[in-house]
Order: C-alpha cells, then sequence, then structure tokens
C-alpha cells in the first residue's frame, strides 16, 4: 500500500461503570462510534483490576469516582504511563474531587450533565494525550 492510505488502530476502551444501565448504554454509544472498540465492562467488584489488566485497554471510563476505585494492582501500578489512560464521567463540580481526581493520574474530568458526545469526544482527546 502507498503512503497515502492510513490505518487506524480501535482506541479500546473499558467501562468500570457501577451502574448497569449506564453502562449497557456508553456501550451502545461507543459501539456507533469509529474507531473507538468496548473491551471490557465491569460494576465494582473483586475482579475489576485483573480484567482491565487482561482487557489490554487504553482508556478506562470510571463511575462514579472513587480513589478507592482506581486499581491497586502492583501489575497496573507497573505500567505508570504506559497504562490505560483514565476518565472521570458523571463528577461534581467540586474542587477538593477535582484534586483529588488529578493527584491519582486521571486524564479525563466530565460533570454529571456532560452528553454522550462529550464522553465520546473525551475518551478521543484522552488517547491522543490531551487532558480534559
Amino acid at each position: 500500500m502507498g503512503n497515502d492510505s492510513v490505518s487506524f488502530e480501535a482506541i479500546r476502551v473499558f467501562l468500570l461503570i457501577e451502574n448497569r444501565l449506564l453502562r449497557e448504554a456508553l456501550v451502545r454509544i461507543f459501539r456507533k462510534s469509529p474507531h473507538i472498540t468496548v473491551v471490557g465492562q465491569s460494576g465494582r467488584t473483586d475482579s475489576a483490576a485483573q480484567d482491565i489488566l487482561d482487557s489490554d485497554s487504553d482508556v478506562l471510563v470510571i463511575c462514579p469516582f472513587q480513589a478507592n476505585w482506581l486499581p491497586v494492582d502492583p501489575e497496573l501500578e507497573k505500567l505508570g504511563q504506559l497504562g490505560p489512560k483514565v476518565v472521570l464521567i458523571g463528577m461534581n463540580a467540586s474542587e477538593e474531587q477535582f484534586m483529588t481526581a488529578v493527584r491519582t493520574g486521571a486524564a479525563g474530568y466530565l460533570l454529571q450533565d456532560a452528553s454522550a458526545f462529550d464522553v465520546v469526544s473525551a475518551v478521543r482527546s484522552v488517547f491522543c494525550r490531551e487532558a480534559v
């Protein structure tokens, strides 16, 4: 193939979302979005950290945010900057919560009134190493 053809790999997304209805709605929305693939989904479970590791995801979407929800797994900690980028959705406009999210490494932070388009856009942006 010539240099004119550009191939894009799909952005691999894992949804760590407690609310099943929201999780299933986001799966449907991401399926309609070109270049995004949902590689895993989970509510808050003991096996979530391992599921995230196994998924080899690029972006981790979390709702609701709790500092202890972020995977505290030695394997994930070793990944550092190579691990999935984190997007938090459904957040409050709280400076304290925002600062906690930043300190835990979140690259995206969307408030409760964010639209489905905002979530898709945030996933694309953090994949491209932009903060949201």
